[in-house]
């Protein structure tokens, strides 16, 4: 059973990191690529080859709340199996891995649509463009400084999952034989 447990362990928090790095090195390039401009045109690619981004994004922040579920599920389902309490780190590192993902998807995505709409708009003023244009473009560093952390988290926390137990999981209960 404890194989099982590691394994489904190792496999969330790696489709985690690996869609994580997916879309930081491809996705996001890609739909910023001068391929992609010439194909939407040089009028439409702004405001479309962000709004496609932002759409596999929401996909995205969807995936990544759910392995943050998963991986909150293996660690409660690794103490109770195994009666051993996991390193205080190792779950404060979790929760603030989940919640840069909460912050990142569902709070500064939306910002970002939002803002990408209004900067695209005829029907607002030229000052409004510009103001949202430069709302946009902090929201999208900030989000990019979390989405580098997030990057950087995952990569520990898939290489803490798949340590060794005893560099994994804290002092278990001890009793006297």
């Amino acid at each position: 059973m404890i194989g099982l447990l590691r394994f489904l362990g190792i496999l969330n928090a790696a489709v985690w990191f690996g869609a994580t790095v997916f879309l930081a090195l491809v996705a996001h390039p890609a739909f910023s690529s001068l391929e992609l401009q010439n194909l939407l045109g040089p009028k439409n690619f702004s405001f479309f080859s962000t709004a496609a981004l932002h759409i596999l994004l929401a996909r995205a922040a969807f995936l990544q709340l759910v392995c943050g579920m998963v991986a909150v599920l293996h660690l409660t389902a690794e103490w109770l199996y195994l009666g051993k309490v996991p390193h205080r780190h190792r779950r404060s590192a979790l929760l603030v891995l989940i919640f840069l993902s909460v912050v990142n998807g569902f709070w500064l995505l939306p910002r970002l649509r939002d803002l990408n709409q209004v900067r695209h708009a005829s029907s607002v003023s030229v000052v409004q463009r510009q103001e949202a244009e430069q709302s946009f473009r902090t929201v999208n560093r900030v989000w990019s400084g979390i989405d580098f952390f997030l990057l950087a988290g995952l990569g520990v926390y898939l290489w803490a999952v798949s340590a060794s137990d005893s560099t994994r999981l804290g002092n278990s209960l001890k009793f006297r034989s």
